[in-house]
């Protein structure tokens, strides 16, 4: 069986991405409802918006976007959904049948390397404060017991700086000028 900690350690790249665009995400999420009315499903989807923004394909990791912002991140036999769970928990598939897929994963018990690790990042967040307060990596079972997984582990929730959230007015500008060298070269 897959290991959490091996596959922690594996994944410690794409791990501390995510959670980095996760706390950015929930920092302009909760700046969005600042002077507004809080939406908790669209504040899911801003955040989510953000990681999609953040986390970009690359040589090692790529990128699917499913409908309603969401995600599927590739990196190497894993594919690893980023949703909202509370305490960890993962969201009921409802009658998609993908997402029922995706949960069913009973073979980790004897591994099959012609088959991914399908795994979920999940992340909860103090929504009127722009918080995140929890990530869980969350190895599936099935879709019929969200409750019965092979496994699920915390993962630290990085420190970023608070500026992201605020009910000042955003100076989007970057703080950039032409040295006098430049203006003499664009000039001439």
């Amino acid at each position: 069986m897959l290991d959490p900690e091996t596959t922690k350690r594996e994944l410690e790249p794409v791990l501390d991405w995510c959670s980095a665009a996760l706390v950015y995400g929930v920092q302009q999420a909760a700046r969005f409802f600042s002077a507004l009315p809080l939406d908790r499903e669209l504040f899911c989807h801003i955040v989510r918006y953000w990681v999609r923004l953040i986390v970009r394909d690359g040589d090692l990791l790529k990128l699917d976007e499913l409908p309603n912002t969401g995600m599927e991140l590739a990196y190497g036999r894993y594919r690893i959904r980023v949703w909202n769970g509370p305490d960890g928990e993962l969201p009921g598939p409802g009658a998609s049948l993908r997402l029922r897929d995706f949960y069913r994963q009973p073979y980790l018990l004897e591994p099959d390397a012609s088959e991914p690790v399908r795994l979920a990042i999940l992340w909860e967040a103090n929504m009127k404060q722009g918080e995140l307060v929890g990530i869980w990596l969350v190895c599936p079972r099935s879709a019929e017991n969200l409750q019965d997984v092979h496994w699920r582990i915390s993962l630290p929730v990085p420190v970023l700086p608070a500026a992201a959230v605020t009910n000042e007015p955003v100076d989007d500008d970057l703080p950039l000028a032409l040295r006098d060298d430049d203006s003499a070269a664009l000039k001439g």
